[in-house]
């Protein structure tokens, strides 16, 4: 089982006091860095365009930009910033974004801190070996419930089932735990070998 640690201070923290070296500690911290950037430019373009979609040509429209061009998004931010970054949620629309199995995992504890914390405040770091992942708490915003509440217009509702047969992603009140950011780095090989 890997270690979880809910911030990447407490992660820091973790690693000094089983006497990680300082190399060690500067490779967390850059990583908490570079993981914490990437969720936020994914959230910032995703939210920036989605609006925009919308605004342009309302909540339909807005259903195929998120099944066409999220995902372009995504990879986009991945490439630039040379690590994985991406969203899931244990109630999916897309396959795609399913959980993987340590997704899964972070995503179980979500649920259960989500009864006493605000969604968007969650957090998890693990490292590894020469793997680092970060996560945040995805919060359901009154605006995503035009797609993803209770009470769904028609039009919205069968764009979502032309695009997406399978959803699971509907049924949300504001404040509720939509899903997560995860960010992914693998050091490989090349990694010193205090960072594996």
């Amino acid at each position: 089982m890997k270690t979880l640690i809910s911030s990447a201070l407490g992660a820091l923290l973790l690693m000094a006091g089983v006497g990680a070296s300082a190399q060690d500690e500067a490779r967390v911290s850059a990583d908490a860095e570079r993981a914490q950037a990437a969720m936020n430019d994914l959230g910032s373009r995703l939210k920036t365009a989605l609006v925009a979609k919308m605004q342009a040509e309302g909540p339909v429209a807005a259903v195929g930009f998120c099944h066409e061009e999220a995902p372009l998004i995504a990879a986009a931010v991945s490439a630039e910033r040379g690590l994985k970054v991406g969203r899931t949620a244990v109630r999916h629309r897309s396959p795609a974004n399913a959980p993987t199995p340590w997704q899964e995992e972070v995503l179980a504890g979500f649920v259960e801190e989500a009864k006493e914390k605000p969604a968007g405040s969650l957090s998890w770091v693990s490292r590894e070996g020469r793997v680092y992942r970060q996560t945040r708490g995805i919060a359901t915003e009154a605006p995503c419930l035009t797609c993803h509440g209770s009470n769904i217009a028609e039009p919205v509702r069968a764009a979502i089932a032309a695009a997406y047969p399978d959803d699971q992603a509907t049924g949300f009140a504001e404040g509720d735990l939509r899903g997560m950011f995860w960010v992914e780095i693998d050091h490989g090989a090349d990694a010193p070998e205090d960072a594996r």
